[in-house]
């Protein structure tokens, strides 16, 4: 590939502001560019996923689409774990996203469900995409992990149970917050 992915800051974003997301252990608003291509991502430290994930449960669900996480959120942490995806192809299913008309997502869960933390697919018309479950114990040990993972989607529910899962992705879907992958 000619082109190579860029992080791209939310509009006014300026050096400063990377004091901010270092001290909120989050990086928010910004896309990964590629070409003239962006979509969503956020960064965030291992802390404030675990802080997040567990706050935002007990009232509903957690999503984030493009979920990167590095030990600090710094312009070079960033960079780094970004160009390490890239190297490895991990951002090379975003090229492949077109637009579709249908609006209606389901989920293709694996035969047997671990405690915590699950790897499925979002499924949408014959296309599939990948997407990590998780209770809030679960979004707890994916932040506690040594290697940054790169979660191309991520939820987390109360409970892991097929009911609750099915419901998350059921309201996502419906609120179009799955719709970026289209694009």
């Amino acid at each position: 590939m000619t082109e190579q992915w860029v992080l791209v800051p939310p509009e006014n974003f300026e050096d400063h502001d990377w004091l901010v997301a270092e001290s909120r252990g989050v990086f928010l608003a910004g896309h990964l560019g590629h070409g003239d291509r962006r979509f969503p991502v956020i960064v965030y430290d291992r802390h404030r996923l675990a802080l997040d994930a567990e706050r935002e449960t007990v009232v509903g669900l957690f999503y984030e689409p493009n979920l990167i996480l590095v030990p600090e959120v710094t312009e070079e942490s960033v960079t780094k774990e970004l160009d390490r995806l890239a190297r490895n192809g991990r951002l090379d299913w975003l090229l492949a996203l077109t637009a579709e008309q249908e609006t209606v997502w389901s989920l293709d869960l694996p035969d047997a469900l671990d405690r915590g933390v699950i790897s499925a697919r979002l499924r949408h018309g014959e296309r599939t995409f990948p997407v990590l479950l998780c209770d809030p114990e679960g979004a707890a040990s994916v932040a506690g992990r040594d290697v940054g993972p790169y979660e191309e989607n991520m939820i987390v529910v109360p409970e892991l149970t097929e009911e609750t899962m099915r419901r998350a992705v059921e309201k996502l879907g419906s609120a179009g917050q799955f719709r970026w992958m289209l694009n």
